[in-house]
């Protein structure tokens, strides 16, 4: 039997009409191509004198899913195995603790890390690659497993897809008068986003909508998905830079300072803390840990979600959290326990126990995303709607990834804050990647 034993503990037609007609009929048919794919092989797990190392980031939520739920799967796949996990509470945390290991040459055997982060983990010593190996290719949602590879080779296996989509507040909404049959109808295109955000705010009670001010790469990320609901691709590098300087991010930052000059959303130098979670913003982004954060304090906010506001498309930039190889792991056994965590009941069990979306195909039906009666149960539907549209885009990174995305953040802070012009911030942002690559 499996023994988990930390190491560390953790701290005309309506707009509704059209599009509760859009993402039904979307999430009916994708289901409807969906068929019951097979599992990866069953590889049992082997004992041996050494416990496997196992970090992942989720703090005291994801050690409880993996001491009271993977616990039990893992065992019955056969072996008596120590397996020893290190819950951190977030991606950058966990990658800080890797990066210092590798530099004594120890680590994990197995590490939880973001796909865009994986080039640059693993030219940094991290992890090591998975090569060619096709066992862990089929039986994902659409464009997941995408997400941990770079240039053809897979970094990681999928562990839980991650995205985020508009929120919105269902009283504020319908108090504004965006309400048809007494329920809310949220914005389905960018003008009607503009136009729900001015309708809903009060100066100084409530904000029309609030963007990301988070720590890490939040604001980067929003910033390139309104870029890419205008037409660009995710940005990477081409000879040498990556460039900013396009049509399409310039209309994402138009946007979003017309938000904030003139329709009423949160101005950036506010403070934000709970905002959303008080009752008092109509529309932000978020993903599905949002409501399992809420769930967990016992929250009865009213709130909704609905597909990314079109211009060119309703997709999103679709990212992935992945298991991957520590550079110092035995191989055999690292690999061995990503192909148990890999399963689609040990998959389900961390999806859903952690609030995440299903990351395989067979688990679209399962409970909590079918059948769910929680407090944000109706929240399912859209998400899962918005995971299998058509123009989702898989987001990769490359090495020197999250110095670019910081860089840039930082740029995009000062345009938002009306201290830089959007074409000088550009400019300045992407000349400051040629430097950032030749580094990395």
């Amino acid at each position: 039997m499996i023994q988990l034993s930390p190491r560390v503990r953790p701290k005309a037609l309506s707009r509704r009409s059209l599009l509760g007609a859009s993402a039904i009929a979307l999430l009916g048919a994708a289901c409807a191509r969906v068929t019951r794919l097979v599992e990866p092989p069953t590889i049992a797990l082997r004992a041996s004198g050494n416990p496997i190392r196992l970090w992942h980031a989720g703090g005291a939520i994801a050690a409880s899913v993996m001491d009271r739920q993977l616990r039990p799967i893992l065992g019955r796949r056969g072996g008596a195995i120590d397996l020893a996990t290190l819950p951190l509470g977030d991606p950058e945390e966990l990658f800080g603790r890797a990066l210092g290991a590798a530099a004594s040459g120890i680590g994990p055997d197995v590490l939880e890390l973001p796909g865009e982060w994986l080039p640059e983990a693993r030219d940094r010593g991290v992890i090591a690659a998975f090569g060619s190996d096709t066992v862990f290719a089929d039986g994902w949602v659409p464009g997941l497993r995408e997400t941990g590879l770079w240039r053809g080779e897979a970094l990681g296996v999928p562990a839980a897809p991650v995205f985020a989509q508009p929120f919105y507040n269902d009283a504020l909404l319908r108090a504004a008068g965006l309400r048809e049959a007494g329920k809310a109808t949220p914005p389905s295109t960018w003008a009607e986003y503009a136009d729900v955000c001015k309708r809903v705010a009060a100066p100084e009670e409530r904000w029309g909508a609030i963007l990301p001010t988070g720590p890490g790469d939040d604001l980067y990320l929003h910033v390139a998905q309104h870029a890419f609901a205008a037409g660009a691709a995710f940005p990477t590098p081409n000879g040498g830079i990556v460039s900013f300087e396009h049509e399409a991010m310039r209309a994402a930052l138009i946007f979003l300072q017309d938000l904030l000059a003139t329709r009423g959303a949160l101005p950036p130098d506010r403070p934000a803390f709970r905002l959303v979670e008080s009752g008092k913003v109509g529309l932000w982004w978020a993903s599905s840990l949002w409501a399992r954060n809420e769930t967990a304090i016992g929250s009865a906010l009213s709130v909704g979600a609905t597909l990314a506001p079109r211009r060119d498309h309703r997709g999103i930039l679709l990212r992935g959290r992945h298991w991957c190889v520590g550079r110092f792991a035995s191989g055999d056994r690292a690999r061995e326990l990503i192909a148990a965590l890999s399963s689609d009941e040990a998959s389900h069990a961390w999806c859903a126990g952690n609030g995440y979306p299903p990351a395989r195909q067979n688990n679209l039906d399962r409970a909590p995303y079918r059948g769910d009666t929680g407090p944000f149960a109706s929240l399912w539907p859209p998400i899962l709607a918005q995971l299998l549209e058509t123009a989702n885009a898989p987001v990769t990174g490359f090495p020197g990834y999250r110095a670019v995305a910081g860089r840039l953040a930082g740029e995009f802070h000062l345009v938002l804050r009306n201290q830089k012009p959007i074409d000088v911030a550009l400019a300045e942002g992407t000349a400051a990647t040629r430097d950032i690559l030749a580094r990395s």
